[in-house]
């Protein structure tokens, strides 16, 4: 995956250890006006991708073993300061970008959490959209989701508005 913002590309390379341990990608921020290079994150899975919007880039990283192991987190690099930010930490689940909110959502216990990270107020926001299965899109504080009996014959989908609370059945 490949990201260009002004004179900025966000790339990817994917490293193969000498000692045949797993690939792991490295993420990586090229300016193109100065020509300098520099590493964001070197333990990024290889199978999860980043989002980038704005001035941020999104990104997965698993913090213990391998994917589906341990622990994952989200993080935020902001191209302008330099600074990552760790937005979650949790057991694998999945993230989307719209603006400067970044959505992300995983169960625990059979109890699912959604949560929507504010990248200017650097604050979350925990969410309970009713019938919660997956998501999935994510665009202007609006969840397009999946029903918990998602999969049947008839499930329905749902739009649930992040900053009202308000949802409404696209499908039945």
């Amino acid at each position: 995956r490949l990201y260009l913002n002004n004179n900025l590309v966000v790339y990817n390379l994917y490293v193969r250890p000498r000692d045949f341990s797993p690939s792991r990608k490295e993420l990586y921020v090229r300016n193109l006006a100065t020509r300098e290079t520099k590493l964001i994150a070197s333990s990024v899975e290889s199978s999860l991708h980043y989002l980038a919007a704005q001035n941020n880039v999104i990104f997965f990283q698993n913090i213990s073993g391998y994917l589906g192991k341990g622990t994952s987190s989200i993080l935020s690099y902001d191209l302008s300061t330099g600074k990552t930010t760790n937005i979650v930490q949790f057991p694998f689940g999945s993230a989307f970008m719209s603006g400067n909110q970044v959505l992300y959502d995983y169960s625990v216990n059979n109890a699912d959490n959604v949560g929507v990270y504010d990248l200017d107020k650097n604050i979350t926001k925990l969410v309970s959209p009713p019938d919660f299965g997956y998501v999935m899109d994510f665009k202007d504080g609006k969840i397009l989701y999946a029903s918990r009996a998602s999969g049947s014959r008839g499930s329905p989908y749902y739009i649930y508005d992040t900053n009202t609370g308000n949802y409404f059945t696209v499908k039945e």
